[in-house]
């Protein structure tokens, strides 16, 4: 099996990266997203190009494209075609019918899932991760699926919020560390 994005996004399996909030997991996946849409490499990845889908659970339509306009402004390119987003509300797996035909019209390579939460509405019942899971898969694509931590999680080792089905489920998990010290001043 080869990669979608090297060396983190493995062709047609789940990845899960987690953090804690404000630590960029969305300015990530969007960040992925432009790299499989025009198969440019940066910052180490190497994407194989294909189209995304950005199901988002927590922004709206002016949040995404604010920061997919922000990324690409960034890399000097025009943003690029094939990149679609779709507002979510209810759980994935009772979205599947629709979702499924929509990267079967649109010939998705990637989906991303923002966030696992709201996706799964229990995140802590294996009963409702791991159907999530098997959803994901019969998409027969790439996902990458953004979660929480906990903040008791902090300092005993990395976990993502909820059932350990999050952690055993996917094929790779990612921890994502915002890089803050006491001299960082939001403005």
């Amino acid at each position: 099996v080869g990669m979608r994005i090297s060396p983190i996004l493995q062709e047609r399996m789940p990845t899960l990266i987690f953090g804690e909030g404000d630590s960029l997991k969305s300015f990530l996946a969007t960040f992925l997203c432009v790299l499989t849409r025009t198969g440019a490499q940066q910052a180490g990845l190497t994407p194989e190009p294909g189209r995304v889908l950005y199901l988002d659970w927590e922004e709206d339509a002016d949040n995404f494209h604010n920061r997919l306009d922000m990324l690409t402004t960034g890399m000097n390119i025009a943003i690029p075609d094939g990149i679609y987003w779709r507002h979510m509300v209810e759980p994935l797996t009772a979205e599947f019918t629709a979702i499924n035909r929509l990267v079967r019209d649109k010939n998705i390579d990637l989906v991303i899932v923002d966030s696992a939460a709201p996706a799964t509405l229990e995140p802590e019942s294996a009963e409702m991760v791991i159907p999530f899971f098997r959803a994901l898969r019969a998409l027969n694509c790439t996902t990458l699926t953004i979660a929480h931590m906990t903040k008791a999680a902090r300092g005993q080792g990395d976990y993502p919020f909820g059932s350990t089905m999050w952690r055993n489920l996917p094929r790779s998990n990612f921890s994502v560390k915002a890089d803050r010290n006491d001299n960082d001043v939001a403005i």
